[in-house]
């Protein structure tokens, strides 16, 4: 562009030197006004031109950030989009002629009744305190009753026992960092979350994924 504009202009220079008259009786004086009108139209067709690009720069700036928002879940949808009750395999018969506490707590717990279930396996967890299935359950029910802090201590004891037990507790541990709006802790435990189950180390890099749209 910048050396179709020295051209005219050097163009526009010569024939300037060319006298009036000569000018008015000569082929060079049409061609002069031919090259000022090209170059008036050329002129403006840049114009309009940059003018279309820095749109359209606009147009698509506007587009990818909407996009973003649309992908960027908020730290409770993502929650609410990766937690899901725990299904216990116990079956659990009501006029069962022995009914254990650990029982009747996982059927309050799977009936949506956690304010029930809470005082019982608080009180499990208390007479046996080395046992990973009655702290997970309770570490379920504070979540809950939506009381993640509670959560969390409970699931140290799930997660010290290695093995699928750390896989579970770290799973809701990492939800639980989420609903505590401590996103980088999060994400620091899902993306070095390696469980053995192809589908959960799938969620696993989905929710780092959308963790870090959080934080920056």
């Amino acid at each position: 562009m910048e050396n179709d504009d020295r051209r005219i202009k050097n163009l526009e220079h010569l024939l300037d030197q060319i006298s009036y008259d000569e000018r008015q009786n000569s082929s060079a004086y049409r061609y002069q006004i031919m090259a000022k009108r090209a170059h008036k139209r050329y002129r403006s067709r840049r114009i309009y031109f940059v003018s279309g690009i820095a749109i359209a720069a606009s147009l698509i700036g506007i587009i990818l950030l909407n996009l973003n928002g649309r992908n960027a879940l908020s730290g409770m949808d993502l929650f609410d989009k990766y937690y899901e009750t725990y299904i216990y395999q116990t079956e659990y018969r009501a006029d069962s002629s022995v009914v254990y506490p650990y029982l009747v707590t996982i059927q309050l717990y799977q009936n949506g009744d956690s304010d029930h279930a809470l005082p019982s396996i608080t009180q499990l967890c208390q007479e046996f305190p080395d046992n990973p299935d009655y702290h997970l359950l309770r570490s379920l029910i504070h979540i809950e009753l939506q009381e993640y802090k509670e959560a969390e201590n409970a699931l140290k004891t799930v997660i010290s026992q290695g093995g699928s037990y750390k896989t579970s507790g770290l799973w809701y541990l990492g939800l639980c960092k989420i609903a505590n709006e401590e996103y980088q802790e999060a994400k620091e435990l899902f993306m070095n979350f390696s469980p053995q189950d192809n589908e959960m180390s799938k969620k696993s890099r989905q929710i780092a994924k959308q963790l870090t749209r959080l934080i920056d």
